[in-house]
């Protein structure tokens, strides 16, 4: 197909063709031949060329007629600012020389942009390999391909594009940061029962087998099964009760701060994440609930932990006027005790009933915890405005230390884990309230 450049030397042609008509000057006519045979002669060669780019398709005893491309990820699911390698590979089975050609992988700039791969003519049998290092430095789920085959002639006048493997879906988690060995208190019945470290393996009974997934531990293959089945199945153990935990975050947008990946709703969930993270390691079983949004059923396990850092992943700014709502369905059960952990910024200037139902959850819980966005550092703002902010945020300190919640205020500079061990300081672990569990 014409390029941009071919589309030019048409365009040149046809002014040289009409120039000559209107002057009479033989020497345009022979320019505008020639501008309207190169074209076309382009067409020619990367049609030809393009065979490489059809279809697989193998003659019952023939060679091989088209080249070989693949991709390989190291992985599709990272945390931001972790490395994500993509490998191109293209290998010729033909029996002849293949034209120049170009594989260009598309990807949106969250990824870095589109990956290209120039190919000489390969020799039949030869192989052509390409690594790219990508770091993505942003959260979501990003569409990476599909990846084309392009061919183009030696003048650039003509092109022709085929796609040669599907797109694939890559989901970038929130930034994560090790929050050291603390633990909130959250035992299974309450205040009573909170254990500060992870269960025991040690008397798991095996009781049943079920289907692999992703994420789960080779090393609980159930070999009979593999074989009577032909599927690779896994050892479902059943342990004792574990620790529960609740994470909700406040990601209303007209109470976050600041621009870009700099915003306050980034680093309140790049904390939820972290805080998925560590206690999910920890045995922790889970929660998570967004404003604006029904909370997720409480979950155990890789499959459970990626689910809660792909909905952090791709979360955006709610609408919701008020976090209330929220604060009643977190005291539903089943769901409620065990620890709570909320994210979250200052409420507005009308935000007494969000304070008042935050600090009923107390009674539903054995131990809650908020960290509270220092909104006045996330922003250029003016003193007045800066002054307000700092008062909502002691106000809501004072409000939620008051109903018997531990609490740690959240600057834009304070490493998140400094905000978690003041969170889980000695005077924050310390029951300000009898629970309903206790």
């Amino acid at each position: 197909m014409p390029t941009r450049r071919g589309n030019a030397v048409l365009a040149a042609a046809a002014a040289c063709y009409l120039g000559a008509r209107v002057t009479g000057a033989d020497s345009l006519y022979a320019v505008a031949a020639a501008g309207a045979v190169l074209p076309a002669l382009a067409a020619i060669l990367v049609r030809r060329g393009g065979r490489a780019l059809g279809r697989r398709r193998r003659r019952p005893s023939g060679p091989a007629t088209r080249v070989g491309v693949s991709r390989a990820l190291s992985r599709a699911r990272l945390f931001a600012g972790d490395p994500l390698r993509i490998e191109l590979s293209a290998f010729n089975p033909t029996p002849v020389t293949t034209p120049p050609l170009l594989l260009e992988d598309r990807a949106p700039a969250g990824l870095g942009g589109p990956i290209r791969l120039s190919l000489p003519g390969m020799p039949s049998g030869s192989r052509e390999r390409a690594v790219a290092e990508r770091r993505p430095a942003l959260r979501g789920r990003f569409r990476l391909g599909p990846l084309d085959g392009v061919v183009v002639d030696p003048f650039g006048l003509a092109s022709i594009r085929r796609p040669l493997a599907p797109a694939v879906q890559i989901v970038v988690y929130p930034r994560i940061e090790a929050l050291g060995a603390r633990l909130p208190p959250a035992g299974t019945e309450g205040w009573g029962g909170a254990s500060l470290s992870a269960p025991a393996l040690s008397g798991e009974e095996f009781y049943a087998v079920r289907e692999w997934a992703d994420g789960d531990d080779l090393r609980r293959v159930h070999w009979p099964s593999v074989a009577r089945t032909g599927r690779l199945m896994i050892r479902q153990n059943e342990s004792r009760p574990s620790s529960r935990a609740t994470i909700f975050v406040d990601t209303r947008d007209r109470l976050h701060h600041g621009a870009g990946s700099a915003r306050s709703i980034e680093w309140t969930l790049s904390a939820a994440a972290s805080v998925v993270w560590h206690l999910a390691r920890a045995g922790f079983s889970l929660r998570l609930a967004v404003a604006g949004r029904p909370p997720m059923r409480a979950v155990a396990g890789s499959g459970g932990v990626e689910a809660m850092l792909e909905a952090l992943a791709v979360a955006r700014p709610a609408r919701a006027a008020s976090i209330a709502p929220d604060a009643r369905e977190l005291r539903r059960s089943p769901g409620s005790g065990g620890a709570l952990i909320a994210i979250l910024p200052p409420p507005g200037e009308e935000g007494r009933a969000d304070l008042a139902a935050l600090a009923a959850l107390r009674a539903s819980y054995a131990w809650c915890g908020a960290m509270v966005l220092h909104q006045a550092s996330f922003a250029e703002i003016s003193p007045r405005l800066r002054a307000q902010a700092e008062g909502r945020a002691a106000g809501a300190v004072r409000a939620l230390r008051a109903a018997g919640w531990a609490v740690a205020v959240a600057g834009a500079r304070t490493p998140l884990p400094q905000t978690w061990n003041d969170l889980l300081s000695v005077e924050g672990l310390r029951p300000s309230r009898p629970s309903r569990h206790s």
